[in-house]
């Protein structure tokens, strides 16, 4: 994915959040994301669903879960308890393939 089309992502799921999440986000921060987002790309957002369940690519949650570190969470114990949270994601995810076996036959899996 193109860093125009996960601007887009973020752009659009800041919108939806709103006020109340954006007004915490530095102006410049704001305006290189609606800046550098591809005007072409449509992003959906279903308000009624998760924020994990949009189908956004990996690195537009990666950039949202930067953004929720830098900017929304102010107390030390929320920002240590999300990188810890992000920690295990990354330790399950690595025992996952791991446990799955090689990349060859997990490519020849997906192929099928």
């Amino acid at each position: 994915m193109t860093a125009a089309k996960i601007f887009s992502e973020v752009y659009a799921i800041l919108q939806a959040l709103g006020g109340s999440f954006t007004s915490k986000i530095p102006a410049d921060v704001l305006e290189r994301i609606e800046k550098e987002r591809d005007m072409d790309y449509t992003v959906h957002i279903n308000e009624n669903k998760p924020i994990d369940r949009q189908g956004l690519s990996g690195d537009s949650m990666a950039m949202l879960a930067y953004i929720r570190l830098e900017y929304w969470l102010t107390d030390e114990q929320d920002k240590q308890g999300f990188l810890e949270f992000l920690k295990k994601n990354e330790n399950e995810f690595n025992e996952k393939l791991a446990n799955s076996g090689s990349l060859r036959a997990i490519l020849a899996r997906i192929k099928k």
